[in-house]
């Protein structure tokens, strides 16, 4: 017997689907003022890395999409101009309005009570972790660092960071994935082996080290010219 269950995504975009015109208009004005005024508390209480709905439009921004714009002062905000838009590209502004608001993490409360509990899981489940849980889950809450977690999973994830922690940077880390052919866009299966992966990690660290003892003061730190 098929499922009558519909999503609250499915429920929203049904929704969107059946205004009018000037409703969805209005909607866009409306409700997309209040989604602009989370991002900006969200802002204002710091946590733009640690929630993934603002990232997410962060990098719809990005990419030009013109459900997006950007503020005076360079942030990010839903674009509100309806003028002479088509009713597809209404339904696409107003449906990326709809899913930030819904989304638990697009408000300061969500992302503090989703990051408790995420943290409390963790700690938990991995007592001797040697980073510290705010570092890890900003690093893998977007791009190539979130993909590889969904592609290796949450072990292998955490085997990473454990590896790299102190020694490599987020930036570098990065560089060393996709140098292997690791990418934001790789899927389940079609990724390079473990095995290479953290072979290049390892190689990236040995070389470092190589160049910071070979008398030439590359990647020394703390150390000043006389």
């Amino acid at each position: 017997m098929k499922s009558t269950n519909v999503s609250v995504e499915e429920s929203i975009m049904n929704e969107i689907a059946s205004m009018d015109e000037q409703h969805i208009k209005d909607y866009i004005h409306q409700v997309g003022k209040a989604a602009n005024q989370r991002l900006r508390e969200l802002e204002k209480h710091g946590l733009e890395k640690a929630s993934p709905s603002y990232r997410f439009i962060e990098r719809l921004a990005h990419d030009k999409d013109y459900a997006t714009s950007a503020t005076g002062a360079g942030q990010v905000k839903f674009n509100l101009r309806v003028r002479g838009r088509t009713m597809a590209e209404l339904r696409h502004m107003a449906n990326t309005i709809e899913k930030f608001m819904n989304a638990p993490t697009s408000t300061v409360t969500g992302v503090k009570a989703t990051f408790e509990d995420a943290r409390k899981t963790f700690e938990k489940n991995h007592p001797d972790a040697n980073f510290d849980y705010k570092d890890f889950a900003q690093s893998f809450s977007y791009g190539v660092l979130a993909n590889f977690a969904r592609v290796y999973g949450s072990d292998e994830m955490i085997k990473l960071q454990s590896k790299t922690a102190g020694k490599m940077t987020e930036e570098e880390v990065i560089f060393v994935l996709e140098s292997v052919g690791f990418h934001a866009d790789t899927k389940p299966g079609q990724g390079p082996a473990l095995g290479t992966i953290y072979g290049a990690l390892d190689a990236f660290m040995d070389a470092r080290k190589d160049l910071s003892n070979d008398g030439s003061g590359i990647f020394d730190e703390g150390e000043e010219m006389e």
